[in-house]
């Protein structure tokens, strides 16, 4: 589940992100994007999309410097999901 970021600092791109978000995400497929399952922007705005098994890479980044090798194969898989995602013409601007 996602919600969108209420700081007022961010000011209010960061609900239309969020709404173009809800937008585009169900018209997305393919292996590296979550199946949408629901939606809203009313009281609470929110995303519902199906969770993906895996590792955080969370503790890797906070764990320090990874081995060049494993770093190589998360770029690339991370360059394969982004391919696949631009064949769709979407173009993600908020990789971390």
């Amino acid at each position: 589940m996602k919600t969108p970021d209420m700081d007022p600092d961010e000011g209010p791109g960061a609900i239309v992100g969020f709404e173009v978000e809800q937008m585009i995400l169900p018209r997305l497929s393919g292996p590296h994007v979550p199946r949408f399952i629901a939606s809203a922007f009313s009281h609470q705005a929110y995303i519902v999309m199906e969770r993906i098994e895996g590792r955080s890479l969370v503790p890797l980044a906070e764990s320090g410097p990874a081995p060049i090798g494993e770093v190589a194969a998360i770029g690339a898989k991370v360059a394969t999901a982004l391919h696949d995602i631009h064949r769709q013409h979407v173009i993600h601007h908020d990789i971390k």
